[in-house]
Order: C-alpha cells, then structure tokens, then sequence
C-alpha cells in the first residue's frame, strides 16, 4: 500500500510558468521529431537552452502525502527579435524523472519506477514530452515583473494539449533567462491514475490531479 501512497503524478511540461489549459476539439498525437525547427532571418536571433543550467521541479500529493522531485529539461531554443520572442519549443526527459524527499532507497525507487510507468508517463515508450510556444505576448509592465504571456502545445504521452501561463523572461545582448510557477490538471493528457475524478471510494489511495512545477531555463545566442 505505501509504494501507491507514494505516488504523484508528475511532470509535463516548460518555461517556468501559470496556465490554464484550454481545450481542443481533438487532441493532436505529436512526437518531437514531428516539431520543426527554427531559424535565424531578418535579424531575428535563435537562443539555444544551456540544459546543464536550466531546472524543473515538481510536487505531487495525495492523501496525506506530499512528494517533490525533479525532471531535466533536455534541449529547446526561442527566436527572438528584439526582445520579442516570436516562437520557440522544448524537449523534456521524461526517463529523468526523480524524486528528492523519499530517503529510503527502495520505497523511492518503486515511486520513480510507478512514475515511468505506463499507469503515469509511460516513458520508455514515450521517452520526451515536449512544448511549443505558438503566441507570445509582451506586456508592459516594471522591469522584474511579470512581462510574458504565453500560448502554446504541451504534448505529453503524444497528446498535446494548448495552455496559456504568464512568466518572467529577462533579456540580455547573449542571454535569456525564464521562470514561473505553474500547475497542470494530469487528467488532461488521459493520466487518470487513483484519481477521484475517475475513481470512487478510493480512500487514502486517492491522488490528486494536480502537479505544480517550478521551471528555470537559461538560453544562450545561437
């Protein structure tokens, strides 16, 4: 019983960030390969992810539990003209997947194992999940706010789904940096696992359906 306890279901998606997911009329069965890639044009400069500086975290919970972890943020760029950021796209490993508060070996490795599982991420199968900005909105606003709204396609398990969040990018001549909050409903990419919008009279198995995440992404001119 304590290795389901030990479940969240975690980890999907990118640019440290707050969405909402909006809905589609179907869903779209993307992998990454399917995702093409930008180019420089016009004076419009490409940022590539420094991975080795850039950080996701996330927290699950359930019934009287409460798990964090971490996922890698595998590669991705923006293009970018003048501090606008007109597209971009990221790859996360979803074979990455760890978890930080269980101490005991085994117990943490049954929750990892359960994660990677195709009852949640099924990652050998499904080894990246991946983001595609394809709106992005500069505000006016002080310098250290809140200054991006962005929309775009979060595909985990080959389902993508459009969500829209706000974030913090800063701009320099050669570096980009973002970060948010952000929280996902996991149901919504057909992760239904112990949840108690699917599940009746689940008692302490119940898991919540949702995961929040903290993201940091540093990106260097290409």
């Amino acid at each position: 019983m304590l290795k389901k306890l030990l479940v969240v279901a975690a980890v999907g998606s990118t640019l440290m960030f707050s969405f909402t997911i909006k809905e589609k009329d179907e869903e779209k069965n993307e992998t990454p390969d399917e995702i093409t890639e930008i180019s420089e044009s016009n004076g419009v400069e490409v940022f590539l992810l420094d991975a080795s500086k850039c950080k996701m975290e996330w927290v699950g919970t359930g019934v009287g539990k409460k798990h964090n972890g971490t996922i890698n943020i595998q590669s991705g760029n923006m293009q970018v003209d003048t501090k606008q950021i007109k597209s971009g796209f990221f790859y996360i490993d979803m074979k990455s997947i760890k978890d930080n508060d269980i101490k005991d070996d085994g117990f943490n490795k049954q929750l990892v194992d359960h994660l990677k599982s195709e009852e949640f991420f099924n990652s050998n199968k499904f080894t990246t999940s991946n983001f595609k900005i394809t709106k992005a909105t500069r505000l006016d606003v002080p310098e250290g706010q809140i200054n991006y709204n962005i929309v775009g396609d979060l595909t985990i398990k080959g389902v993508a789904k459009s969500i829209e969040f706000p974030a913090l990018v800063t701009f320099s001549k050669k570096k980009i940096t973002a970060k948010a909050d952000f929280s996902i409903d996991r149901t919504k990419w057909n992760i239904t696992y112990n949840s108690g919008n699917f599940f009746k009279d689940l008692g302490d198995k119940l898991i919540e359906d949702k995961i929040d995440f903290k993201v940091y992404l540093e990106a260097n001119v290409k």
